[in-house]
């Protein structure tokens, strides 16, 4: 059982991420960039679902807040997005998140992802 951070500014998003997970992980969720930094502050997680475009702060800025949190520096972040364009994908990836999951996600796709890098 692994402790997941799910990051997203849709609620339904949120709501079928923890449907999906919650019967084999803790799962946690976070509605915004800010306050999932803030939870990560005191709080050690296995693996990050992160949402790539929010308002506020982007999953980019988020991902380089986390890296920045002392312990954080290699848990895997596994971006969300319904975005399709190749440079995004490439740039997901050299911000340091490990995969890409698209949206809306299929929750066997979802559960083998996060099996994959939390094994």
């Amino acid at each position: 059982m692994g402790k997941i951070l799910v990051i997203d500014d849709d609620p339904f998003n949120l709501k079928m991420a923890d449907f999906s997970l919650k019967k084999n992980h803790e799962v946690t969720l976070a509605s915004s960039g800010a306050a999932a930094l803030e939870i990560m502050r005191g709080e050690m997680f296995d693996l990050v679902l992160l949402d790539l475009l929010m308002p506020g702060m982007d999953g980019y800025e988020v991902l380089k807040e986390i890296r920045a949190i002392s312990g954080y520096e290699f848990v895997p972040v596994l971006f969300l997005t319904a975005e399709t364009e190749p440079q995004l994908r490439e740039k997901a990836y050299n911000a340091g998140a490990l995969e890409i999951i698209p949206k809306p996600f299929k929750t066997v796709e979802l559960l083998e992802m996060v099996s994959k890098f939390l094994s």
